[in-house]
């Protein structure tokens, strides 16, 4: 399971694990011939039939590529991504 997650210095972004995981189940309603309700199902649903016909990847690998000299500035927007999620998850 931890290979699906991302370390990012003090972070560990579950993001990409997750998607993955709705993609997946997804696929299942689909092959069973059941319909999630609601805008955010009909939103999944058409983002994920513009991938198929546009030929594009429904599963994210998570992997961001950066120079080397860049690494730390990617490390900081990541912590900082995180305490600001982490601080509205709060209020």
């Amino acid at each position: 399971m931890f290979k699906a997650f991302r370390q990012w210095g003090p972070v560990l972004d579950i993001h990409p694990a997750v998607l993955n995981c709705m993609v997946k189940a997804f696929e299942l309603l689909r092959a069973t011939g059941l319909k999630g309700e609601g805008t955010a199902f009909q939103v999944f649903e058409e983002t994920y039939d513009y991938q198929a016909e546009h030929d594009l990847p429904h599963l994210v690998p998570g992997v961001v590529a950066c120079k080397e000299s860049e690494e730390q500035k990617l490390l900081g927007l990541m912590t900082n991504l995180y305490l600001a999620e982490t601080s509205l998850a709060g209020a």
